[in-house]
């Protein structure tokens, strides 16, 4: 049936295979396509041809594991070729494979490491600057009340002065009035100085307002070159051809089991989270398990069991 050779050198480095069939096997795998038309074109309609089908089967199935039997023993040279390629090459790859995984873990780890500490300074770096900024604006806005309050007093000390000027006015009108000249002239001399002390505080009142605001722009002036101060964002060093990338996954939480999980994520989705129905795979397999085991009593939602009738074969006894 078969003609296979192995040739094996001395060295591992060379390793060579022939598997050829006979002409004969291969006209005898030629006519098993005729078994199919046979019995695609066989009529059961007796109890001598149910024997006769029979009698058939027992041959397709003994035919079947002659061939099957025969394919093993055919290929049993290139396996053994296979499984020593195996033994030759699983080693180096899977050493190289660990020292991969240590070197991207490594490497990993660094990157890691080095974006923390970088995420770190920058964070360092801007409340620094936020400090810097805040205590520039306070300052200013400090001097801008006291600019204020400054003006307020000024402006305080000038009614005051507006109104014995006034007053002094309203004094030597009626001094001339009563005709007292010598009255009327001092009273004219206090209104004078009111008016003089008046214009002075206006002056004064200016002048705390120039300085006010002189104050309150330069104190601007030194938030706005603290914010424009504020050092550039650092930047992690990166390794020429070598990447990282953040992967969410789900794990189970602590002291928590498959089963557990399981129970839960049923009783959120019999409340209404149909969103975590991709979570459970319909497991056919393990319910026609239980389909076989429960027979006409199997009830579990959404399925049925089906009685399926197949065939046993059974050698005869000699």
């Amino acid at each position: 049936m078969e003609n296979a050779t192995l040739e094996r050198p001395g060295t591992p480095d060379k390793l060579n295979i022939t598997l050829a069939l006979d002409e004969a096997t291969r006209a005898k795998f030629a006519q098993t396509s005729l078994v199919v038309q046979v019995a695609e074109a066989f009529v059961i309609d007796s109890t001598d041809m149910a024997n006769a089908a029979k009698t058939d089967l027992d041959s397709i199935v003994a035919q079947k594991a002659r061939i099957e039997a025969g394919r093993k023993g055919f290929i049993a040279p290139a396996m053994a070729i296979i499984e020593n390629a195996k033994a030759w090459f699983n080693p180096p790859l899977l050493a190289l494979q660990q020292a991969e995984d240590i070197m991207r873990k490594k490497l990993v780890a660094w990157t890691t490491s080095e974006r923390l500490r970088v995420e770190a300074e920058n964070k360092a770096r801007e409340e620094a600057a936020r400090r810097a900024r805040q205590e520039a604006e306070q300052k200013a806005a400090a001097e801008r009340a006291k600019a204020e309050e400054r003006e307020r007093e000024a402006r305080e000390r000038a009614a005051a002065e507006e109104k014995k000027r006034a007053a002094a006015a309203a004094e030597a009108e009626a001094a001339r009035q009563a005709g007292d000249k010598k009255a009327a002239a001092e009273a004219e001399a206090k209104a004078r100085a009111a008016a003089a002390e008046k214009a002075r505080q206006d002056e004064r009142e200016r002048l705390a307002r120039e300085e006010g605001e002189r104050k309150a722009r330069e104190a601007q002036l030194a938030a706005d070159a603290a914010a424009k101060a504020a050092p550039k964002p650092a930047e992690a060093a990166g390794v020429a051809g070598f990447s990282t990338r953040s992967v969410w996954v789900a794990e189970l939480a602590p002291e928590k089991t498959e089963d557990d999980a399981k129970l839960e994520i049923a009783k959120a989705i019999a409340a209404g989270r149909t969103d975590f129905l991709p979570l459970f795979k319909l497991d056919m397999g393990a319910a026609s398990k239980l389909a076989k085991a429960q027979k006409g009593h199997f009830n579990v939602p959404c399925l049925k069991a089906v009685e399926e009738t197949g065939s046993m074969n059974r050698s005869k006894k000699s």
